[in-house]
């Protein structure tokens, strides 16, 4: 049967409606759907985080929707939007585009005008509405067809948005955005519920750890706290310490005022007593101390203090207020009490003593300084500025300044060994010279040592000290030494007359008996040229063999600042011994040596050397010939010891060393002579020192003495004896 026209296009539109209807429901189902699973989640969450992406990953998996994010609005001043969750295609989207909340170009999109006014906002058709050009190209790209953002608020304020992307336009019809708007009320309200548990835990953590911050606390300063019922007369809450310092049990004597009270002494509970009844009357607070008596005969002494809590009546029903163990600081008073007088006159002694401080650094012009390598700065004292001929009125410290003040032969090391502290965070000294304005040159000494001040903050701090006149008196100080260790040697001399006189009347006898025999031999009838000439030439071997004894004595003798040379010590022992022959042969002393041809060279004075070599040399003479009987032997030898030094001994047959007064032997004017000045030996000491060596005695067994003395090898021998003994 055919249908009229008229009913068949109303039979279609049915058809068509119901098919609309049908698909509405099924979209509204699978919404209701994604929303049930959404509520499940926010009824499981823990975690805010988790459940915004929780929600997005289900909105786009359950829901159908395109893309789906949350983003919280930022109170900067770019009033910008974080992405905190996103699920689905996004593909780089939110970080392309520039979504912001402010009033704004980028702030005009969904996203933003929902989060600027807290209202809804839905975009159809991306493809054609002109609110979404500034992201239009970059939505279709991505398959965007439609959008929907919904605020995210809490008690009124928007904290954020959750926008959703459909895949097609006209996908969120008005159902739509009803029951998404309720899940981002829900989603808003979960995400508030998460924030406040994890707040209320950080509290109620913060509030436990408080609390035994506090109970440790009273523990540590010995304080209770108490909370105390009038109309029972009853103690409401007593804290741990409070037990202890009553010396109850918090168990046994949990309701203790009375027990408590009658741990006072009888004297102390009386007045007590009456401050609580007066405070209770009045209304107001009270403070009272007591003492308790302990078992072991001592007191505790307590300071207690109490404030009223009243009822809507005005009348008061508790009193709340703490109870602290003051006897320690009792004790502490009552010595302090007793210290009083005491401090008294060691107050007076410091200020005495900080004003000699103060004169002490001014007399030993000693200036201190601190240099802040980080920023340049340079702090001088008063006594630094006056080291430099400086005014600290019209002065500004610098490194230039500073630097531009040392000596200009001196600067270079200087300044590298300040760069070399300052690489190295080290501390360093050094000994220079300075130049005031005024052209006045000066000694100093200054040290510093390294100290951090914060991790990118190098400080140093030192002093500088004017050694001018301790420069001058070591100066003078050395000249005198060299005057002593010269009247030394000319007193050593004066002890050799009669042998230098017979060692200088050999040769000079010897030249004259040559001389007669040149002159018999010349006047000859036929003279014999050849035995002339043999006589001629003796008497220039014994002329230069005075020479050298005069010479040897001029040396010894003569005033010069000292002369630092490579030496044979071999040699130098060798000419001593020449020039002491006759004073062996008086003292009938036999002199053996053991003098190695390998021996390495060292650097030194000669006529200083030789002083020491003949002062040993005496002094072992002089020990035997107290002795009447034994041998009188003395044995002079050199050797290179393991390190490459040159050692060298003087062994004697005497009477030794006395242990008792051997650490004395070296000091100055020490001696064992009736005749002696006592700075021989002191000297030789000092000369060795000075040469970078050492001097010392020992017992020769089974008699007699040696005495050493070690010198530091010069470069090249002291390398070679090295590789010698590899």
């Amino acid at each position: 049967m055919k249908l009229h026209e008229p009913t068949k296009e109303r039979l279609l539109a049915q058809i068509a409606e119901r098919m609309r209807v049908e698909q509405q429901l099924r979209a509204a189902n699978r919404t209701l759907r994604t929303i049930n699973r959404c509520n499940e989640t926010l009824v499981r969450a823990t975690e805010e985080i988790e459940l915004v992406q929780a929600i997005c990953r289900i909105l786009v998996e359950d829901g159908g929707m395109r893309m789906a994010w949350v983003g919280y609005r930022e109170e900067s001043a770019a009033r910008g939007i974080r992405q905190v969750a996103h699920a689905g295609f996004e593909d780089g989207y939110l970080d392309r585009v520039d979504i912001s909340w402010a009033d704004a170009p980028a702030g005009r999109g969904p996203t933003g005008v929902t989060i600027r006014t807290g209202e809804l906002r839905s975009t159809d058709h991306i493809a054609t509405d002109p609110r979404f050009r500034p992201w239009r190209d970059e939505a279709l790209r991505r398959g965007y067809g439609s959008s929907l953002a919904l605020p995210l608020k809490s008690e009124g304020t928007t904290f954020g948005a959750l926008t959703l992307y459909a895949d097609r336009p006209h996908a969120f019809d008005a159902q739509t955005r009803s029951h998404f708007t309720e899940l981002a009320n829900d989603l808003a309200y979960g995400v508030m519920a998460i924030r406040t548990r994890v707040e209320r835990a950080r509290v109620e953590a913060e509030l436990r750890r408080s609390e035994a911050y506090l109970e440790e606390g009273q523990r540590l300063t010995h304080t209770g706290s108490w909370a105390w019922k009038v109309a029972t007369r009853e103690n409401i809450y007593w804290s741990p310490e409070h037990y202890r310092i009553f010396g109850l049990d918090p168990v046994k004597d949990s309701n203790a005022f009375e027990k408590a009270l009658r741990r006072i002494l009888p004297e102390d509970r009386a007045n007590f007593i009456e401050i609580l009844d007066t405070a209770i009357r009045e209304k107001k607070d009270f403070e009272v101390a007591w003492r308790i008596p302990m078992p072991d005969r001592t007191l505790r002494y307590v300071h207690s203090v109490g404030h009223p809590v009243v009822d809507k009546d005005g009348e008061v029903v508790e009193f709340v207020g703490t109870l602290v163990d003051v006897t320690d600081q009792h004790l502490a008073r009552m010595a302090l009490e007793r210290e009083n007088a005491k401090r008294r006159r060691a107050e007076d002694e410091l200020r005495r003593s900080e004003a000699f401080l103060a004169e002490g650094q001014r007399i030993s012009r000693t200036g201190s300084w601190v240099w802040n390598v980080t920023t340049g700065e340079l702090w001088w004292s008063a006594e630094h500025f006056r080291i430099l001929g400086l005014d600290p009125d019209a002065t500004t410290p610098s490194y230039e300044l500073f630097v531009d003040r040392i000596h200009p032969e001196d600067r270079p090391t200087v300044e590298e060994t300040l760069h070399k502290a300052v690489r190295d965070s080290r501390g360093f000294q050094c000994d220079f010279r300075i130049v005031t304005p005024d052209g006045a040159t000066k000694y100093v000494h200054s040290l510093g040592r390294a100290a951090a001040n914060g991790a990118n903050n190098t400080e140093f701090i030192g002093t500088v000290m004017d050694v001018t006149e301790r420069r001058i008196a070591e100066e003078a100080l050395q000249s005198g030494l060299a005057d002593l260790e010269r009247a030394s040697r000319l007193s050593t001399m004066g002890q050799l007359t009669a042998s230098i006189a017979h060692e200088i009347n050999q040769p000079l006898a010897a030249i004259i008996t040559n001389a007669d025999a040149c002159l018999l031999w010349l006047e000859a009838d036929r003279p014999d040229l050849e035995e002339a000439r043999q006589a001629a030439t003796r008497i220039i071997r014994n002329g230069h063999r005075a020479g050298e004894i005069i010479k040897s004595v001029r040396a010894l003798t003569r005033k010069s600042a000292p002369e630092m040379v490579s030496l044979d010590i071999n040699d130098l022992i060798r000419e001593v011994i020449v020039l002491m022959d006759a004073e062996f042969r008086r003292h009938s002393v036999r002199v053996e040596t053991t003098l190695p041809s390998d021996l390495n060279s060292v650097i030194g004075d000669r006529v200083q050397l030789q002083q020491v070599v003949l002062n040993l040399i005496m002094n072992g003479i002089e020990a035997m010939s107290e002795s009447m009987q034994g041998r009188r032997q003395l044995h002079i030898r050199s050797a290179n010891d393991e390190s490459g030094r040159v050692r060298v001994a003087v062994e004697d047959w005497g009477p030794g060393l006395d242990p008792a007064r051997a650490d004395q032997l070296f000091e100055a004017f020490f001696t064992t002579k009736p005749e002696g000045m006592g700075m021989g030996l002191s000297i030789c000491r000092s000369i060795i020192d000075a040469h970078g060596g050492q001097l010392w005695a020992s017992p020769n067994l089974p008699n007699g003495a040696v005495f050493q003395f070690t010198l530091p090898a010069a470069f090249g021998d002291a390398s070679k004896a090295r590789r010698q003994r590899v």
